[in-house]
């Protein structure tokens, strides 16, 4: 049975999917291959991570320090001696 053969989800339906949900989608990637497009799915990805925080940032959704320190190590209380 070819790989083509076993899918339950085409490639059309796979690219639609992302879009509608604002999704990076790069087609398919193995480790196992030498040639395979990992580090361009990883850098996208971190594009993605970079872009939304900014927007978040310029909305006035979250705070640079949130962004800088984490919300939680923000909102820690210093009141006790041990942790």
């Amino acid at each position: 049975m070819q790989k083509s053969e076993k899918r339950k989800v085409t490639l059309e339906q796979a690219i639609e999917f992302a879009r509608i949900n604002n999704l990076i989608f790069l087609g398919e990637t193995s480790l196992i291959d030498e040639d395979n497009n990992s580090m361009e799915i990883f850098n996208k990805l971190l594009e993605k991570i970079h872009k939304t925080q900014t927007e978040l940032v310029r909305n006035g959704i979250k705070s640079l320090d949130d962004l800088v320190f984490g919300e939680e190590e923000r909102n820690i209380k210093y009141d006790r001696c041990c942790y």
